[in-house]
């Protein structure tokens, strides 16, 4: 009788096994932010939206269904069929999704989280950071320095806080930034079709004088340390070093409103060959197709997180 029961129970706990697994969704929150109103014409760029489209329409030819690819980018056009017209990318609206992924999200899914646009640096006043500076990625409404920060810049400790959320949930997460958070200033390389994504902090008003204090601890960056027994993981893919920019340009034969991020356009040529690789395989691979034009020397990217050598996408 009890080797009978024994059985059971085991084919019980399989079936469950088996019902989380087919239960287990991927849901994807893809941001590109290509206009800053408040910011100065010169500061603006154009491949964000493109970056965010381009995305979105790869994961859902991919298979995740189009209900559950969520778009917050300006100027975005021709979107697959069913995904949901985007919404601005405010800094309200990117925490405010973030919030209700961690609310819904479920032992075994997978979030994927990816954000296009400008990224800076500013002063780090709680002393968590290690370098002293805190990264700061900028939305559609960002401003400039307002005395405790740039105005609406979603800061890398308010990402932190939203990715923690969802992996105490028990949700992996994949997070991806072509942005950059570099403290050497604009620089713009000699090729009309090649600028950064970096504002300068002294274009925000930001103060060079501000001191962090002395206990800073932490780097600038989003991944979380902790790994507990029904935690998710999490792998993130960084466009650029913390000493570089992250660079856009227009691919060859394409039209000029066509400007993509370099980093973005090789993950999407990469997931489109093989989108269950394996993280660690998928960003080592991006880094070969970046580093094999001499022009892109500058851009390095970075991955950490402890789910790199988990299949990518889960198709």
């Amino acid at each position: 009788m009890g080797f009978r029961t024994g059985i059971l129970f085991t084919l019980a706990a399989c079936l469950l096994c088996f019902a989380q697994a087919a239960a287990a969704k991927t849901r994807a929150l893809v941001v590109g932010v290509s206009g800053y109103p408040a910011l100065a014409e010169t500061l603006h760029l154009n491949g964000p939206r493109n970056d965010a489209r381009e995305l979105a329409n790869t994961l859902v030819s991919l298979g995740i269904p189009a209900a559950d690819v969520t778009v917050l980018a300006d100027g975005v056009e021709r979107l697959a069929d069913g995904v949901a017209r985007p919404a601005m990318p405010t800094k309200q609206a990117i925490l405010g999704a973030l919030d209700e992924l961690a609310a819904t999200s479920a032992p075994g899914d997978l979030v994927v989280f990816y954000f296009s646009g400008h990224g800076t640096q500013q002063p780090d006043l709680d002393g968590d950071e290690l370098g002293g500076q805190d990264a700061v990625f900028l939305p559609y409404d960002a401003g400039k320095w307002a005395g405790g920060g740039v105005e609406n810049g979603i800061v890398d400790d308010e990402l932190r806080v939203r990715v923690e959320a969802i992996l105490d949930a028990g949700a992996d997460f994949f997070g991806v930034i072509d942005a950059c958070h570099s403290s050497t200033g604009f620089r713009m390389l000699e090729d009309d079709d090649v600028r950064a994504r970096q504002v300068p902090p002294e274009a925000l008003g930001i103060p060079g004088d501000v001191s962090a204090p002395a206990t800073a601890t932490r780097s600038l960056r989003l991944g979380a340390t902790e790994v507990r027994p029904g935690r998710g993981r999490a792998a993130y893919f960084y466009a650029a070093q913390e000493t570089e920019v992250a660079l856009e340009r227009k691919p060859r034969g394409v039209e000029d409103a066509e400007v993509q991020g370099v980093f973005t356009f090789n993950l999407l040529r990469r997931l489109n060959q093989n989108p269950n690789i394996t993280y660690r395989t998928l960003h080592e691979a991006v880094v070969s197709d970046i580093k094999r034009g001499t022009l892109m020397a500058t851009q390095t990217p970075e991955l950490e997180g402890e789910l790199l050598d988990e299949p990518g996408l889960r198709l």
